[in-house]
């Protein structure tokens, strides 16, 4: 069961939605944000992206951030200069500087990517639907091309075209959505084939590089699915880390064997909740109404979920459940039926101990168990659930992140 009432994630998620919701509508329109290059102190680019969009009494809605301060405010009053100015190009690169002695220390230069986006910019819109079906489906990876300059002409629409790359055949193009070429351009073929190769390239190397081809520069990002998180338990606990996460992008799924613990008024929009049996001992002494129900789903039940948390790069596993017994049962299902690249589960370090001495009866290999983090969370001294969760979140951003900016910290310029 999924919760869908609202929408978080991060500004990326956050400002794709906002495009498609916007320019759904006749008159609706709005300026996308694009960080493509940045030098120095900045706020880190790869997750960010802003909307900006006018209500009906002309004052503005931002949505997304790209970055805050000093260097977001220009970039937020460019934009609505551009909703109220159909003048200007529609599409622009800008390129903004801090300077040490304004009001923020930090010193920078960025450019940014504004793009004017309407209802009948049609294979803008459905690139970028795509870009948001990327981040919510496993495997496939994207890479966004969006053709900065030159254009023919200032009212014409932003040209992109969004690759995308099955990481399980490297190398071959899974399909492509929208195009980089003006109408009736003369080498459009030449350039569309250089696009396409560049973007597989890409799609295992770097996550964003703006490049040359002949005269014309393109701005590429790589679009990759979410983490997804598996919690398992929807207790104190497991609440608690479901609305922290439900902020940083990661796709929640929450289980629990008891039907008011996976009630998805208890958690965050966008989460899912299963209904399962933890144990078959547990299953089989239940004689309660959810055991029709539980029957149909063990952990990790279907073909779709094992897929998931068998992804060894996007798949994080928190176990948090009721008792000594189901974390038992869900660990051993975890190391013998999934390959996560994260795995944690609460305990004191007895417990952990007695649990592991189980599972290494049970034919669980030593080594598994040495990579699972137990206790789990950073030693930050929580004790509240609240807290608790806090350290849990904090253990598991550290290991997405590797402890640094998750992809390059500077665009790169290339000449063709």
């Amino acid at each position: 069961m999924q919760k869908t009432d609202a929408v978080k994630g991060t500004p990326l998620d956050l400002a794709l939605h906002s495009v498609t919701t916007i320019t759904n509508d006749d008159s609706g329109r709005c300026v996308l944000v694009t960080p493509i290059h940045g030098v120095g102190s900045l706020p880190t680019p790869q997750m960010s992206r802003m909307t900006i969009h006018l209500r009906i009494d002309g004052s503005p809605v931002f949505v997304g951030t790209v970055g805050g301060g000093m260097m977001e405010a220009k970039c937020q009053a460019h934009g609505v200069e551009m909703l109220k100015d159909s003048t200007l190009p529609a599409v622009s690169a800008q390129t903004y500087e801090l300077r040490h002695g304004d009001i923020s220390i930090c010193g920078g230069t960025a450019r940014f990517l504004f793009e004017r986006v309407c209802r009948n910019d049609t294979e803008t819109r459905a690139a970028l639907h795509r870009m948001a079906a990327i981040r919510r489906e496993p495997y496939l990876v994207g890479v966004e091309v969006v053709r900065l300059s030159p254009y023919p002409e200032p009212g014409i629409h932003s040209r992109r075209m969004v690759v995308l790359i099955d990481p399980r055949t490297p190398g071959r193009v899974h399909s492509a959505v929208g195009s980089v070429a003006v109408d009736d351009e003369s080498g459009a073929d030449e350039m569309t084939r250089w696009a396409r190769e560049k973007c597989v390239a890409m799609a295992s190397a770097s996550h964003m590089e703006v490049c040359r081809y002949r005269s014309m520069e393109f701005f590429f990002y790589t679009v990759a699915p979410r983490p997804t998180l598996f919690i398992m338990g929807g207790g104190h606990v497991g609440q608690e880390v479901a609305h922290v996460m439900s902020r940083t992008g990661f796709i929640i799924h929450v289980f629990d064997d008891r039907a008011e613990f996976v009630d998805p008024a208890i958690f965050p929009a966008d989460t899912h909740t299963h209904l399962v049996h933890f144990t078959q001992k547990a299953f089989e002494a239940d004689d309660g109404a959810d055991k029709e129900r539980l029957t149909s789903l063990p952990v990790f039940g279907t073909h779709e979920l094992r897929r998931q948390a068998c992804d060894p790069l996007r798949s994080f596993v928190v176990i948090v459940s009721r008792g000594h017994s189901c974390d038992t049962d869900i660990l051993d299902k975890v190391i013998k039926e999934t390959t996560p690249r994260y795995t944690g589960m609460i305990g004191s370090r007895s417990k952990i101990k007695k649990v592991f001495a189980e599972l290494v009866t049970m034919g669980a290999d030593q080594a598994e168990l040495d990579r699972v983090h137990a206790p789990i969370g950073l030693p930050i001294g929580g004790d509240t659930p609240g807290e608790i969760s806090i350290s849990i979140a904090a253990e598991i951003i550290q290991e997405w992140r590797q402890g640094h900016k998750h992809f390059t910290d500077e665009s790169k310029v290339l000449l063709d």
